[in-house]
């Protein structure tokens, strides 16, 4: 190819090559890591007191220096030059804060000038136009200021020196002004924006070590601190590498890195830097690189951090004659880097021949300063590039340029320069300058889940299976929305007891999924696991049955109890004794009969006991005989049960008075010519699976006399359980979730009261029945065991004697009628999998309150209500096994059956996954694919991957991520450092990076509503 002087007259000292240019290493190749002098067009006057911040578009705001000269301007760095910033409004001033606050523009604060302190703010939208305002709250005269941006909260941070020496904490706050932080002691302060943790950061400084802390709720929380021996110097935080680079002040001049976690040095600084006083440092983030300008005495300089270069391309310059059309740029989807060949594009008339112009600089060519001017046509076009290539790309509207980088890392961080030129006859017309960056995209690595074993599979708190390439959901389980079951999260009663309120329990944020409290008021818990440990009882109250949803496994080895309650032993119902004096039976005596018991959670009460009789007929109220026990609670199913109508008279009969007229006969019966013989027998039993048992009749231990005994009450009805309907829909959680009946209250009667001379003929109050056994319900989206005990049994009664353990005299308390036992509740245990007790499952009825013991030996008797009936336990699985105790007795028949119960949700979660780096990884993004109805669908929390990102609860997928730091030695995360669940790993506020995560692991709830989803593959990507 030739070349002609009459073409380009620079022609005669270039090469002209074919269409592939290949740009060759430089003989003095820039170690990573170095700092790099940038050599510029424009040479910006010395000055001090600058500051320097990142505009809107993306240009570096040279702010403030040289508040003497009337006639200094502001500077913009565009990424290859300096170019004047016209803008004005901001009165000059030296030292002021300036930050970018997010996308609300620029703000500047402060600042000073011949020795008067500003204390105005500034604000700027779009980097031109500047306007003050007054923002009430006025921080006042702060110097060795900064100003940093709060991802978390959107507002602007400011620390400065105030008068008194401390530094003070102001933020910034759009639309509100400023208002008053924190304060503090510190030789030097600094505040900068970690973009990636979404998070603003204090260093403090000095000598000998410098302090991290991050804002957290308005106030400074310590991270970490560096070695001894560094200062505080200029501060940037390098978003590209996820580090702040600090440059150390003064004579040292050595570039520190925080990775977040720790400090590290850099690579050692170039050797053309000298001892700077004054100084500024900014990220520029289109060249993803450090900025760092020095007032080297003759104009400012620049340098550009290097470490982990990549590859860009920066325009500069104008465009030139015969409408050359679009600027100059790197083709969309090229990357300048080694071993790859890129391509420059851009727009010509067609007409003329365009040449490729390509070289290492745009300042200087043959030692002649450029832009140099082009002697062809009106000679306003200039050459802005060194032409060490030239190559012919002849007439074409859309010319372009291949260009070859080759494969060698000392190519790294190297920039070359290129421009088109357009010739036609007497006519030119070129391009914009093009600067291009040599470097590799930052090393993106990735942790892949193929769901193809379990390997990584956290079995305690998953229930769906990850096997054969795919998580497949689980039967049932429920999403864990309240995390891991804790029993330290009920009332702890001492001794190993916590106690849990089912119309009332509160999950603290710091247990659930969601990082909400959840207030429980209906009784059912979603856990993704649920262990009771050997020795803990977990006892439910309240008036729902509780329904634990265990996502994973469910594991009792110590003791659930929905118990009903039992009777008091002692009982204040009154008598009379030989000696007693009136008072003292009138003061011991209760009017009202004895309340029964609470049953276990849904479970019926019961019965009172009647009230005390005044020997003047029977005491009505709102049409019920409150003299005669009352009946126990009847059974309660669940609303829809299909034998719901005969739950009715289930509960235990009370026992009526006695004497039925209420009134004593004239003569009464007595014992032993003394005592009243009137006995009320007892309340019946509460009915379940069996009829609740009758009340005993009354028999004397010496059979010299006889009692004058009423009717016996009877227990209450038996309840068809079993067989459970096959109606489709139709479930067991609905059918066996029966709460207990309760047992029936005594009547009031007379027996062992005085019955000779002038004393009062008095009655005695009844006892109350105990109330049943509770239901409740343990569903495991995985294995569940039981080797310890699950008791659902019916309150026991009490012992009644007459006689106080306190010293009082015999009978002070009298013998009164006994209240029956309430029937047990019902157990259902399901899984997914393997329903196993080795242990114990308790439903048995209460046991009747008796009499016995009578001190005084003629009035000794043998009585009781009637005891409740058994009530019911179930195992369902994909397999059971049952090897313990059960009352009543197990049946492989009538106690077992398949899991068809189905929940909506269920779910499952990874082992903690560590990176293999020493550094702190920087977690970039999710990739989750899933195949719903057959067709794969893409999640990611980076909208660029994906518009859909899995962090809706209704939606087929609900991921979240946890992460932590982990000890050095063993790889396991440390107890207490794991951060909240969070749906977000891209770097922001609500990123795992937040956490300074090391180690990271995952949850994932499928749902199976409309299309069962099975999740093929999970790709953390991290740096």
């Amino acid at each position: 190819m030739r070349c002609s002087i009459r073409v380009l007259p620079l022609c005669a000292r270039i090469a002209c090559v074919s269409s592939l240019a290949i740009i060759a290493a430089p003989t003095t190749a820039q170690a990573v890591g170095d700092w790099r002098s940038v050599a510029t067009v424009t040479t910006v006057p010395s000055r001090s007191g600058f500051g320097l911040a990142e505009m809107p578009n993306g240009d570096l705001l040279l702010f403030g220096g040289d508040s003497a000269s009337p006639t200094a301007t502001e500077w913009r760095w565009d990424g290859a030059d300096w170019q004047p910033y016209g803008a004005g409004g901001v009165p000059r001033r030296d030292n002021a804060a300036i930050g970018k606050y997010g996308d609300h523009g620029l703000i500047v604060y402060g600042g000073t000038t011949a020795g008067t302190f500003f204390t105005d703010t500034w604000r700027t939208q779009n980097g031109f136009t500047w306007y003050t305002f007054n923002p009430g709250v006025n921080p006042g005269i702060l110097t060795s200021t900064s100003m940093a941006y709060d991802p978390a909260t959107d507002r602007m941070v400011m620390v400065g020196q105030d008068m008194g020496g401390l530094y003070t904490t102001w933020f910034y706050e759009f639309g509100l002004g400023w208002s008053a932080g924190p304060s503090f002691a510190a030789a030097d302060a600094r505040v900068v924006s970690d973009e990636v943790r979404g998070e603003a950061l204090l260093l403090e400084g000095g000598f000998p070590m410098i302090f991290v802390s991050r804002l957290n709720a308005g106030v400074w929380e310590p991270v970490g601190q560096s070695q001894s021996g560094l200062q505080l110097g200029e501060v940037g935080f390098d978003e590209r590498r996820s580090r702040v680079v600090l440059m150390q002040p003064f004579d040292t001049l050595d570039t520190v890195e925080w990775d977040g976690l720790v400090f590290g040095s850099s690579a050692p600084p170039a050797g053309t830097f000298r001892s700077p006083l004054v100084t500024a440092m900014a990220y520029h983030p289109e060249r993803s690189e450090m900025i760092y300008v020095v007032d080297g005495g003759n104009g400012l300089e620049v340098y550009r951090h290097a470490a982990d270069a990549a590859p860009s391309a920066f325009q500069f310059g104008p465009t030139c004659g015969m409408n050359f059309g679009p600027s100059l740029r790197l083709a969309p989807g090229s990357e300048p880097r080694p071993g790859a060949v890129h391509r420059i594009e851009g727009t010509a008339t067609g007409l003329g021949v365009t040449l490729s112009a390509i070289g290492f600089s745009h300042t200087m060519t043959q030692g002649v300063a450029l832009p140099l001017s082009i002697p062809i046509g009106s000679g306003s076009c200039t050459l802005q590039v060194d032409p060490a290539i030239v190559t012919m790309l002849g007439s074409s509207a859309s010319p372009s340029q291949l260009v070859a980088i080759p494969n060698s890392a000392t190519l790294l961080a190297e920039r070359y320069n290129a421009q088109f030129i357009e010739v036609l006859s007497q006519q030119v017309g070129t391009s914009n300058g093009l600067e291009l960056q040599v470097g590799q995209p930052l090393a993106e690595q990735t942790l892949i889940e193929t769901f193809a074993t379990s390997f990584n599979r956290d079995d305690l708190a998953s229930g769906d299976l990850w096997e054969f390439g795919s998580a497949t959901p689980s039967r049932i389980g429920g999403d864990g929305k309240h995390g891991s079951f804790d029993p330290s999260l009920g009332l702890a009663l001492g001794g190993g007891v916590f106690e849990f309120n089912t119309d009332m329990t509160e999950i603290p944020a710091s247990n659930t999924l969601d990082n909400q409290p959840a207030l429980i008021t209906d009784g059912r818990y979603f856990f993704t696991d649920f262990v009771v440990p050997a020795g803990v009882t977990v006892r439910f109250r309240g008036s729902n049955p509780p329904q634990i949803f265990v996502r994973g496994r469910a594991q009792i080895d110590g003791t659930v109890s929905v118990d009903g309650d039992d009777l008091a032993s002692v009982v204040a119902t009154g008598g009379a004794a030989i000696g007693q004096k009136v008072s003292e039976f009138n003061a011991k005596t209760s009017l009202n009969g004895q309340a029964g018991t609470a049953g276990g959670p849904g479970a019926g009460a019961g019965g009172n006991g009647g009230d005390r009789g005044q020997n003047a007929g029977p005491i009505i109220v709102g049409g019920v005989n409150r003299t005669n026990g009352q009946p126990g609670e009847d059974l309660n199913v669940a609303a829809g049960h299909a034998y719901a109508a005969s739950a009715v008279d289930t509960g235990g009969v009370g026992s009526d008075m006695m004497p039925a007229s209420g009134v004593w006969a004239n003569p009464s019966p007595a014992i032993s010519f003394v005592y009243n013989a009137y006995f009320s027998p007892g309340g019946g039993g509460g009915g379940f699976m069996t009829p609740g048992a009758a009340a005993a009749v009354p028999q004397l231990v010496s059979p010299t006399y006889t009692i004058a005994a009423g009717p016996a009450a009877q227990g209450g009805v038996a309840f068809p359980l079993l067989p459970m309907p096959t109606t489709a829909g139709y479930s067991s959680l609905e059918h066996f979730t029966v709460g207990g009946s309760g047992g029936g209250g005594g009547g009031s009667h007379s027996y062992g009261v005085l019955a000779v001379g002038s004393l009062p003929k008095d009655w005695l109050a009844g006892h109350g029945g105990t109330g049943g056994g509770g239901t409740i319900t343990v569903r495991s989206g995985s294995h569940l065991d039981v080797n310890g005990l699950v008791s659902a049994r019916g309150g026991d009664g009490a012992l009644i004697t007459g006689t106080p353990a306190t010293g009082l005299s015999p009978l002070t308390l009298g013998v009164s009628s006994p209240g029956g036992g309430g029937s047990g509740g019902s157990v259902l245990l399901q899984s997914a999998r393997t329903a196993r007790v080795t242990g114990e499952v308790n439903a048995r009825g209460g046991a009747a309150s008796r009499v016995g013991s009578v001190y005084i030996s003629v009035l000794n008797l043998t009585g009781q209500g009637g005891d409740g009936s058994e009530g019911y336990y179930r195992l369902e699985g994909a397999q059971t096994l049952f090897s313990g105790t059960g009352t009543p007795a197990f049946s492989f028949s009538a106690n077992r059956g398949p899991i068809n119960d189905t929940d909506a949700l269920s779910g499952s979660r990874s082992k903690w996954l560590l990176p293999p780096s020493v550094d702190l990884p920087v977690y970039v993004r999710y990739e989750l694919l899933v195949d719903i109805g057959g067709l794969p669908v893409l999640y990611s929390d980076d909208p660029s991957v994906s518009p859909l990102a899995a962090d809706d609860p209704n939606g087929n997928v609900m991921l979240r991520f946890q992460g932590a730091r982990v000890d050095p030695i063993t790889g396991n995360a440390l107890a207490g450092t794991a951060g909240p669940w969070r749906t977000q790993l891209s770097p922001g506020p609500d990123s795992v990076n937040k956490d300074r995560a090391q180690a990271i692991r995952f949850d994932l709830v499928t749902n199976k509503l409309g299309s069962t989803p099975q999740v093929l593959e999970l790709r953390v990507i991290w740096r």
